[in-house]
């Protein structure tokens, strides 16, 4: 049986063996004759599997009438309905039948009908019956039931197929005129098929059993037609029974004549002309059936003597000389059938092959063609006197075929000392048997009604016999004797041939007593492979399971190793006394069961118990996976091991490691497992890893009870006795972790460990079917696991490996299903991953080894030639032509893209169905049916995007057969082929619910050309395709080969639709109105059409010079979208609630050219909203909350020239984030409209081709507007540093300096407190500038984003407050030092001086009106205030201005359509305050400090000019070039500032950005970087130079040169100390 049947086959007996048998059908009674019951699969809820749905009935009628049962099946595909039916007959077959073979009419002559429906696609199938009461028709069919037999009558019957059982019974009573007299039943003709026999006995009880004589059957019907059985009873008895059974129409009659005859004086019976007389069975058989290979009598005497069927059949022994019998037959296959070659060989001799030359002395040969060696066989054996027979059954093999030895030679009633059964397949080879007594017969034949063999090889010898002593016992087999009596039935098997051992007890002589139950058993069933005893002792000591007693020594592990699954063994572990037992299992067999038993008394049985059955034959009857304990140990110091297999097909191994051990002694901070067997840390216990062999430190944990274990995660627990038995009890499967065969189930590769995971058995042994293997993997953190695919072979698109993130087991990164589609190697995104492997119930391949190891994240990635899969976690596969990687990348969307079908149907849905397919896939799966002929593909749902997604089918790769798309009428789709493709493509918006197909692969060619269609109400379209029936004359074309469908419909229906006038056909919506016409007249493209019906309620539709506007202000939605006509090239849809627009909203719209969103509550742009719009020119968005504009927001949008964004009042006015990627489609774009510029500076950003003078803005522009960076290029942003630095290093170098100077007294403390303070002052501009130079720095290319918030920030202001307060606080010191020297130097004899005490109020008065005029404006002035604000560098400059108002002016944006943007009109200061503190108290400060310095300048010339030497006109050209520095550097700070404030608010010129940000950089902090270099250090030089000229003078002109020096002094140290000003 190939997998595909055995695979129905198992389906169709858990339906209804598993299914109906033990399923609480569905009661239902019928309360009188005239009652119909009607049932159906539609009101009875079915018991689900996940192949097929079951339903079941059973009713009953109080009626003493029979029940009539008519059922109506309703298929899409062929064989989707099996049913069952019967009548509760005693044992009723469970047979299933594909509903297209059921009767129309089905009849019981019982109460009772139970009815089982088995849908294998119950979404396109169904099912209903209507069951009444029906007259019982019995009598007509079996005849009359009393028989008188005088002389011959004739029984002929007729069982019909519809009927669910009938049994006709005869009773036949003798009523002969004779004395003695014999009764013939005559078998003329059978004829019985399944589920009907024939049997016959004495008497008139049918109930009583000892008195039937003989059963035939559909088996055996054919060997008895002919015979006659003959009686010398009176009464006689006959029945037929029948159960339902369908047939394939032929009308089976069976016929049999009953004749009485003369028995009188008769020496024994004779049989008819042609009849030779079978006196054992009281039987007639056909004289062609003697020697025609078949046993028809059971003394074999039609088949001794002469038949040579089988060689020969009495054979004589010779002294030294085997025998042979020689059988071999071999099936050779042909063109048209297979037949089978063979013979039978006698022959002397043991070695060799049979000689060729049958003729040669012994030799017997019979050579067989055409036909299966089937024939039964007798042989018996003659040894010479003195001699036993010896006989060793080197090979037997066959199916269905019995060889049976017996001592003597009437096999009839000599009791078996051998039976070798192949069916069973238990026993074992080379089987010797000896003789007890004189001769040995053996006898060859069929177990069931067919079988044959294949090969027989018997070799017969004989021995001499021993002579034993009065007080020996002598062996039976004549072979041995025992020393005495005492040795017989001491349960021993110490005579060859076990006969010391047999009829002990109550057992008969040739039987066995079991050793603990005391059973019988037959001699032939000792060491033949199968327990028959309960106690296996019938097994014990055969040789065949290896060492069946194991006898443990300390720390010594012993093997049991076992491959031979024909046997039962049972092994016998012994420990020393005071001892456990410990057994680990390496490798266990498919197929097979182990039970593990012990007990505190060996001796008694009710003190035994299981330990642990470990079963891998269950696992094929449910749905449980094969795993097991791998450790099982007892506390007791004996274990029982024993082993059954339930098949011979596999040649597994069984192999346990069994040793014995103590209780371990245990450190202070460990715990002992509770089997003793080792000791683990005490934090490990319930850590919720089992560490223990038998899990025990994690039972009886948390709220566990003690024999409950407690999963990993969440408080469930699980009987312990259901660890590892296949079934996930947990719910993150921690029940099934190191299970065997898996192994050990979590790696942990801290350390940069490595490990390797392999499928059971790799690489010598395939896996075992119905796997089910986990494992976790942990890493470090910040390191992620890469598993790599050393080698791999599963069996393809049944068996799986998964591979995910986590330890859920639920997020799958890959799933591999054989093949050569695996990757090289994947990576975890985390460091945790899993791997599950399950396999199906057939086929194993070698499977696979995997090695994980760990990496650090950043060096994760493919190797060379190696591409990397397009998903979150890397998945490397091969840089091949052939595959590029698609077909394995493809399956984290697409699944597994190979599907193979068999004869049930297989669901095949769309990704992420029900739920809608995702965007922009294109998957491709091939469907293969294996070993068939052809596909059917059942369309049971199908919901696509109309145009857009679509389904293709193929054939070969290049042709296309189908298309589908939208919802189709197409019901199924037939396929010629075994292989079909199935291409799937979505775009990239507007997803729907997708397909559900069920495929099959059982529609034969027969199928399609006699029922081209599964259901024979769907339209058939010649090409292979079903419509529904309403697909017919529907205006649609369906059909895609030849659009017969639509053929020859002289109207058509299509209410939901368009219908073309004076036409057949129908459109869908969309398509009217969609600039194309469709109907055969156009009407479908009329403005009549298009501005009624194609005009959704409350928008307004016209057209205005042959453009078709839409305008849809407020009520709007996403649906009105869907009923706009696509050919609109105008569009507003505004004042709606909507937040969002779906992506594809505006899908077929490709004529637009103007869209108008505004005033909705749209808050960003996402991506593709606009992908379908490839010819819109203008996108206005007025009064919209605008904050963000994500990748591919506009993407598409490739002619799109002009946008408008006005956020409105309402809004926030954060900064719009517009993303790296959501302008690249933006290629023909011009013109921007906002009302924030910021925006203009993220386009320009963005666009290098859009200048930004074409962002055009509604707002009244900020002092700057700088767009980018803080600092507009890198020479001022290096500046600013370098000169920030030197006046902050500068001045504090001249703050230090000065404060450590001696205390002075009078005019030079005075003068030395003005320079302190102005060096103070000065410092504030170099902290000014680097809190400039900082943010330019921390914002970088942002900037433009923040402005606002920057300029509005505390930092800001702070920055604010310091570079008005520096500049104002330095002016004021400055012009106060001016002053100073003014009338220390033009007045030096004046009353009027600066005292020590009216410096310091005067100081005082200076900060604190510069803290008032730097505080005031900044902190308690808004920002949108005129009187005062700050800029970009927190500075009001008075170097801009403002329109003094607006007028609001309409600008063209094309199309009629236009924008109001504000010009301004006029200037007028931007800020007052500027004004004033800038241009005027500066410009006044200037004034005076210019004045002074010529009064002073003039007062020294006057007297250098009374003193008439060379040193003191160098001092006086000195003199002058200082005080030229003072006032210029004073000019160069302030007075540009001055002017350009001036200039700009006369409206003369316009400071722009860039001249804003020099004046900052350059002019404002030129005296505060400067003067502390030129002056502070030259004062010093100053001071010590005329130091020592005053030495160095004469004191005679002390007087005079003292005044004068000491003028010259004062001036040089009062200008060098103004400069730092």
């Amino acid at each position: 049986m190939d997998r595909c049947e055995l695979f129905l086959a198992l389906v169709i007996c858990l339906c209804f063996q598993h299914g109906v048998a033990l399923l609480s059908c569905e009661h239902m009674h019928i309360v009188d004759a005239n009652h119909t019951l009607s049932i159906s699969t539609s009101s009875q809820d079915p018991f689900q599997h996940s192949l097929y749905n079951i339903y079941c009935w059973n009713i009953t009628s109080t009626e003493r009438m029979g029940l009539r049962a008519s059922c109506r099946f309703l298929q899409s595909q062929p064989k989707s309905i099996y049913v069952t039916m019967h009548d509760h007959n005693p044992d009723p077959p469970w047979d299933y039948w594909s509903s297209e073979r059921l009767p129309a009419e089905m009849f019981t002559g019982r109460r009772q009908i139970v009815i089982g429906l088995d849908l294998l696609n119950s979404a396109a199938a169904s099912a209903s019956c209507e069951v009444q009461p029906y007259p019982d028709n019995s009598d007509l069919i079996c005849g009359s039931g009393n028989i008188a037999l005088d002389d011959r009558h004739l029984l002929s019957v007729s069982i019909p197929d519809n009927r669910l059982s009938l049994e006709c019974v005869w009773l036949i009573t003798t009523v002969a005129k004779w004395d003695s007299f014999v009764v013939f039943l005559d078998l003329l003709s059978l004829n019985l098929r399944d589920h009907q026999k024939l049997s016959f006995g004495l008497g008139h009880d049918t109930n009583n059993r000892s008195s039937l004589l003989k059963e035939i059957d559909s088996g055996t019907f054919k060997s008895e037609n002919g015979s006659s059985y003959f009686f010398f009873d009176r009464n006689l008895w006959i029945s037929v029974t029948s159960f339902f059974n369908l047939d394939n129409g032929e009308e089976r009659i069976q016929t049999i004549l009953l004749r009485s005859e003369n028995f009188t004086n008769a020496p024994e019976v004779e049989c008819a002309t042609g009849q030779v007389l079978c006196t054992i069975d009281s039987k007639c058989i056909p004289v062609h059936a003697v020697c025609d290979g078949k046993a028809h009598c059971s003394d074999y005497t039609d088949e001794g003597g002469s038949c040579d069927c089988c060689g020969a059949s009495d054979l004589v022994l010779h002294l030294d000389e085997p025998l042979t019998i020689l059988a071999d037959a071999i099936e050779v296959e042909g063109t048209s059938s297979s037949h089978f070659t063979g013979f039978y060989g006698i022959y002397p001799g043991s070695e060799g092959p049979v000689p060729d030359n049958s003729s040669s002395h012994g030799v017997t040969v019979t050579q067989y063609k055409e036909e299966p060696m089937q024939f039964e066989c007798v042989w018996r054996v003659t040894e010479p006197a003195g001699t036993r027979i010896r006989l060793v059954v080197e090979e037997f093999s066959g199916t269905r075929i019995v060889l049976t030895v017996g001592n003597g030679y009437d096999p009839v009633n000599e009791i078996p000392i051998l039976v070798l059964d192949t069916n069973s397949g238990s026993f074992v080879l080379p089987a010797q048997i000896l003789s007890t007594g004189q001769g040995m017969w053996l006898t060859l034949g069929l177990s069931e009604s067919y079988g044959y063999l294949s090969e027989l090889r018997l070799v017969f010898s004989t021995y001499n016999t021993t002579d034993c002593d009065v007080s020996e016992f002598a062996c039976p087999s004549g072979m041995s004797c025992l020393e005495n009596k005492s040795h017989v039935c001491n349960g021993e098997r110490e005579c060859p041939g076990y006969g010391d051992e047999l009829g002990c007890g109550v057992c008969e002589k040739h039987h066995f007593a079991c050793a603990l139950t005391g059973e019988c058993v037959p001699r032939y069933q000792i060491c033949n492979g199968k327990a028959d005893c309960n106690d296996h002792s019938d097994e014990f000591l055969c040789g065949y399971c290896g060492s069946d007693t194991i006898r443990t020594r300390p720390k010594v592990t012993q093997a049991i190793v076992n491959s031979n699954p024909t046997v039962e063994c049972l092994w016998t572990v012994q420990s020393e006394v005071g001892t456990k037992i410990q057994a680990n299992i390496r490798k266990f067999p498919r197929w097979c069961r182990v039970t593990f038993t012990t007990t505190s008394d060996p001796g008694d049985l009710d003190k035994m118990r299981v330990i642990r059955t470990i079963d891998s034959v269950s696992s094929y009857e449910n749905t449980a996976k094969f795993a097991y304990l791998t450790s099982i140990s007892t506390n007791e110091s004996v274990m029982w091991i024993a082993k059954e297999c339930a098949t011979s097909w596999f040649s597994d191994v069984l192999a346990i490691d069994v040793r014995q051990f103590t209780d371990i002694e245990c450190l202070a901070n460990q715990r002992r497992c509770s089997s003793g067997i080792t000791c683990i840390h005490e934090t490990a216990v319930c850590d919720g890893l089992a560490d223990c062999p038998e899990y025990s430190d994690e039972i009886g944990c948390g709220n566990c009870s003690e024999s409950e274990f407690h999963c990993r995660s969440g408080d469930q627990c699980v009987l312990s006795d259901r660890l590892c038995d296949g079934n996930t009890d947990c719910a993150d499967f921690s029940d099934e972790f190191d299970c065997g065969p898996c192994g050990e189930s979590i790696f942990d590769l801290a350390g940069n460990r490595s490990f390797n995971i392999s499928s059971p058995g790799w690489p010598i042994d395939t896996y075992h079917n119905r796997l089910q293997c986990f494992w976790l993997v942990v890493a470090e953190v910040g390191y992620r696991i890469v598993l790599t695919f050393m080698d791999f072979l599963i069996e393809e698109g049944y068996d799986f490996l998964y591979c995910g993130n986590g330890i859920g087991f639920d997020d799958d990164i890959f799933v591999a299903t054989g093949g050569k589609r695996f990757p090289i190697s994947l990576a975890s995104s985390g460091n945790t991953m899993y791997a599950k492997f399950t396999s199906d119930e057939f086929s194993e391949e070698r499977g696979f080894l995997l090695h994980v190891e760990q990496k650090p994240a950043k060096y994760v990635s493919c190797g060379e030639d190696e591409i990397a899969c397009r998903t979150a976690n890397l998945i490397c596969v091969r840089n091949d032509t052939s595959e590029k990687g698609q077909q394995l990348c493809s399956t984290d969307v697409c699944g597994v893209l190979w599907r193979v079908i068999w004869n049930y149907p297989v669901t095949f849905t769309s990704p992420g169905y029900p739920s809608n397919y995702p965007n922009g896939i294109d998957c491709i799966w091939e469907i293969v049916a294996w070993e068939l002929e052809s596909i059917l593909v059942s369309i049971e749902k199908f919901s696509t995007e109309r145009n857009s997604d679509k389904v293709r089918f193929f054939v070969d790769s290049s042709t296309e057969a189908f298309e589908l798309h939208g919802t189709t009428k197409v019901r199924a789709i037939a396929f010629s082929a075994t292989t079909v493709k199935i291409h799937f493509i979505s775009d990239l918006s507007v997803t729907n619910i997708g397909f559900r197909f069920v495929l099959y692969g059982n529609y034969s060619q027969e199928h399609l050309a006699e029922k081209p269609c599964p259901d024979e109400r769907l339209f058939d379209c010649g090409d292979g395709s079903c419509l529904s029936v309403d697909a017919r004359c529907d205006g649609f074309v369906d059909c895609q080969t030849d659009g017969r469908d639509e053929l020859d419909c002289e109207m058509v229906s299509c209410p939901d639709f368009f219908l073309c006038n004076n036409s057949v056909k129908c459109i869908y919506w969309p398509m009217v109105c969609d600039g194309n016409p469709d109907c055969p007249n156009a009407d479908d493209e009329t403005e009549r059409e298009c501005e009624t019906h194609r005009c959704p309620t409350g928008c307004k539709c016209r057209t205005i010079n042959g453009i078709y506007n839409v305008a849809c202000i407020g009520g709007w939605n996403q649906t009105t979208i869907g009923r706009i006509a696509t050919r609109v090239e105008d569009l507003t849809l505004s004042g709606a609630n909507v937040s969002v627009l779906d992506t594809g909203l505006f899908k077929g719209f490709s004529e637009l050219r103007v869209l108008d969103i505004s005033g909705n509550l749209i808050t960003s742009f996402e991506a593709d909203w606009f992908h379908e719009l490839k010819n819109l020119q203008n996108l206005f968005a007025w009064n919209t909350s605008i904050d963000w504009i994500r990748n591919r927001a506009f993407n598409g949008l490739k002619k799109l020239k002009i946008m408008l964004l006005i956020r409105g009042k309402s809004s926030i006015k954060t900064a719009v984030e517009v993303e790296e990627d959501a302008l690249t489609d933006l290629e023909s774009f011009e013109t921007l409209y906002v009302d924030d510029y910021r925006l203009c500076c993220e386009f320009v950003e963005l666009l290098p081709h859009f200048p930004v003078t074409n962002c055009k803005t509604t707002e009244a522009q900020p002092p700057l507007n700088l767009c980018g960076t803080l600092m507009r290029n890198q020479l001022l942003r290096v500046s600013m540093w370098v000169l920030g630095l030197s006046a902050l290093i500068g001045n504090a170098v001249v703050i230090i300096w000065r404060c450590l100077q001696d205390k002075e007294k009078g005019g030079k403390w005075i003068h030395s407190s003005f320079v302190l303070n102005l060096a103070i002052s000065d410092l504030m501009m170099g902290v000014y500038m680097l809190i400039i130079a900082g943010a330019d720095i921390y914002f970088g290319a942002d900037y433009s984003d923040v402005a606002s918030e920057w300029r509005s920030s505390i930092v800001c202001k702070i920055a604010g407050v310091m570079s008005v307060l520096s500049s104002e606080a330095s002016v004021f010191f400055v012009t106060l030092i001016s002053l100073n020297c003014f009338f220390s130097i033009v007045f030096p004899f004046s009353r009027f001086r600066i005292r020590e005490k009216s410096a310091t109020v005067i100081i005082t008065i200076i900060w604190l009106a510069a803290v008032c005029l730097s505080v005031g404006p900044t902190v308690f002035v808004g920002s949108d205030s005129e009187v005062y604000g700050l800029s970009d560098v927190c500075i009001g400059l008075p170097l801009t201005t403002v329109p003094t108002s607006y007028v609001i002016k309409e600008h063209n944006l094309g199309d009629a359509n236009t924008i109001p943007i504000p010009v301004g009109q006029g200037n007028q200061p931007a800020w007052i305050y500027s004004i004033i503190l800038f241009l005027g108290v500066n410009l006044i400060c200037f004034v005076v400090v210019l004045g002074c310095y010529v009064a002073i300048f003039v007062k020294v010339k006057r007297t250098a000019s009374r003193v008439r030497n060379c040193a003191h006109r160098d001092r006086e050209i000195k003199m002058a070039i200082k005080m030229a520095l003072i006032v210029g550097t004073d000019f160069a700070c302030w007075m540009p500032v001055i002017i350009m404030g001036i200039l700009s608010q006369t409206g003369a010129v316009n400071i722009g950005p860039d001249m804003y940000a020099w004046i900052v950089v350059f002019i404002l902090p030129i005296n505060s970087s400067l003067n502390p270099y030129l002056y502070t250090v030259y004062t010093m030089v100053v001071t010590k130079r005329h130091a020592q000229n005053s030495l160095n003078e004469s004191m005679k002109s002390r007087n005079t040169i003292q005044m004068k020096t000491k003028s010259l002094e004062t001036l040089s140290s009062s200008m060098s100390d103004a400069k730092q000003s």
